[in-house]
């Protein structure tokens, strides 16, 4: 699979071989002191990754929790 999950074709991937009955966002770039830093890196992760995961299932009708 992809390791790069924020993008949304990794994630249609992932939902299409697997076919989940629903998903959980746990990915989350939770260091703090860092995310100042790495700000583009912070943004890959809370933003569009998480955008792209709830595009990709809602093109699917599969719940995000």
């Amino acid at each position: 699979m992809c390791a790069e999950f924020w993008f949304l074709k990794c994630f249609c991937r992932a939902l299409d071989f697997y076919n989940p009955r629903f998903v959980v966002n746990a990915a989350a770039y939770t260091a703090v002191d860092l995310a100042e830093d790495y700000k583009a890196e912070a943004f890959l992760v809370n933003a569009e990754g998480a955008g792209n995961l709830a595009r990709a299932c809602a093109e699917r009708d599969i719940p995000l929790l």
